[in-house]
């Protein structure tokens, strides 16, 4: 009876083992479930910049371990057998623009330091290493924005343009006297004297004047004078010279048009009486202005010309013939212009002394007739002055 009871305490025993043993089974089956759909459920909700295994290439560059179908192969967590997981479905996200990001990222399994997020204008590009035989390295442009630099203005030295001076600005200048002379070629008509020139008392004498110049490469003189030689100019080239106005200034600008135009009776009273061939008028203003006072108008565009003249503008019976101003100041013709506007009139004074007689131009007495009138010129202006009005007019 003990003995039997003892079978049967066993088997009961034995029995509720083994029940507890299925049950126990079941439980780790479900289990394995569990843990399963776990993991399903984090591979779907993974995101884009989790990390991949790392890949093995060939030397081919074919890789293997990875199917066609996007499939790799993984253990379990206890290592004991191999099994199959299947990666996600790369297909459903190439329609987006992460997934398509996603297809060239490659992440490495060995752990490496994080680098710190590095604004773009000190961003640079570095080469990661790897002992894999496929490396792919993004090359990044930065554009690093350029300074502005600040430009510097400087005020420019351009003189501000002259305006009318009444003659009290420049009375404490001298006045220049006149060289003329008779059987003189050309009288040449100027503006009116500049300060450098009645400073020295010379016609001309500003260094940045062409007139020596032009006289010279024009052929009016054989050679090139100097400002100091202006009173020897009748006695031997016979050349004269005059102002339209007497009284000096810094710039022709500074003198008005009314001014100039009650001047044109001293110097046609000039002409008169000395008598020389041609008149060359040296600046465009000074022929503008005889014009307004033989037309009482303004010359319209088309009636100005340089170079000689109609016969009808004679002046006291002497040709008239206008050239460029020989300033420094007026810039708005070239020199070489200027040359070719002022040959006409060497071309015709070297006819003129063919003529007569006097080509070789001698050093003394070269224009017959000629008398040195430098001593004289003031008594023969106070002779002019006597017989014209005294015109003065102050604005």
């Amino acid at each position: 009876m003990r003995a039997s009871t003892a079978e049967m305490i066993k088997r009961e025993r034995v029995e509720i083992k083994t029940e507890h043993d299925d049950v126990a089974i079941v439980d780790e089956h479900k289990r394995e479930r569990v843990v399963k759909r776990d993991r399903a459920v984090k591979r779907e909700k993974a995101p884009v910049h989790k990390e991949r295994p790392t890949v093995k290439t060939e030397p081919d560059g074919d890789l293997y371990g990875v199917s066609d179908d996007d499939l790799y192969h993984a253990s379990d967590d206890d290592g004991d057998r191999p099994r199959l997981v299947e990666l996600e479905d790369r297909s459903k996200s190439r329609a987006t623009f992460k997934g398509r990001l996603r297809q060239y990222a490659y992440a490495s399994t060995s752990s490496t330091p994080s680098t710190p997020s590095v604004s773009p204008s000190k961003r640079r590009v570095d080469t990661i290493p790897s002992s894999s035989r496929v490396t792919r390295t993004a090359t990044v442009s930065v554009t690093t924005p350029r300074k502005r630099v600040k430009k510097v203005t400087t005020a420019k030295t351009t003189r501000a343009p002259a305006k009318y001076a009444p003659p009290s600005t420049y009375a404490h200048l001298p006045g220049l006297p006149d060289c003329l002379g008779p059987s003189m070629f050309i009288l040449f008509v100027g503006v009116n004297p500049g300060q450098r020139s009645a400073a020295v008392g010379h016609a001309y004498a500003h260094p940045s004047n062409l007139f020596w110049k032009l006289l010279h490469q024009s052929g009016i003189t054989p050679r090139r004078c100097r400002p100091d030689e202006d009173q020897d100019l009748p006695r031997l080239y016979g050349l004269g010279n005059t102002n339209i106005v007497s009284r000096p200034s810094r710039e022709a600008a500074e003198l008005s048009r009314a001014e100039m135009d009650a001047s044109y009776a001293v110097l046609e009273a000039k002409v008169a009486r000395w008598r020389p061939e041609s008149v060359c008028v040296v600046g465009k203003s000074i022929w503008e202005s005889v014009w307004r006072v033989r037309h009482g108008r303004n010359q319209r565009k088309h009636e100005f010309r340089y170079g000689w003249q109609d016969p009808a503008e004679d002046m006291a019976g002497a040709r008239v013939f206008v050239a460029t101003s020989t300033s420094g100041a007026a810039a708005s013709t070239l020199p070489a212009e200027k040359l070719a506007i002022w040959r006409p009139l060497g071309e015709w004074v070297r006819q003129r002394r063919a003529e007569r007689g006097c080509d070789g131009v001698p050093t003394d007495m070269a224009v017959p007739g000629t008398v040195n009138v430098a001593a004289d010129v003031e008594m023969k202006d106070a002779d002019v002055k006597d017989e014209l009005p005294l015109i003065v007019k102050d604005e």
